[in-house]
C-alpha cells in the first residue's frame, strides 16, 4: 500500500505543530494497520487516524480534531463559569 518514495501526512500533532510530511524511506507499514516512522522516538502511528497517504485525508483529519478540540475547551470554559465561591 504504502509505496517507496511516497509521501505521507503525519496529523497526530497537528494542533500543535501542524501536519508534518514524512517520506516513505523512513516509514514501514506494518501488519497491524500501523506505520513505524523510524526518524521519530514515538514512530508508531495508525494509518487512518494518526497519518494519512494523501494531503486532503490529512487536513480533513486536522480540521475534525480542532472542532473537537473547541468543543472540548467550550465545556470545560462551562464548567469554570459555573463555579461559584463564598466566602463565610
Amino acid at each position: 500500500m504504502i509505496e517507496e518514495g511516497q509521501k505521507l501526512y503525519l496529523v497526530r500533532y497537528a494542533l500543535t505543530s501542524g501536519i508534518e510530511i514524512v517520506t516513505s524511506m523512513s516509514a514501514r507499514e506494518l501488519e497491524s494497520g500501523y506505520v513505524r516512522v523510524s526518524e521519530r522516538p514515538d514512530g508508531y502511528f495508525s494509518l487512518g487516524r494518526d497519518i494519512t497517504l494523501t494531503y486532503e485525508d490529512a487536513v480533513q483529519l486536522a480540521e475534525a480534531m480542532r472542532v473537537a478540540k473547541i468543543a472540548s475547551l467550550k465545556k470545560a470554559l462551562r464548567k469554570f463559569e459555573s463555579m461559584i465561591f463564598i466566602s463565610s
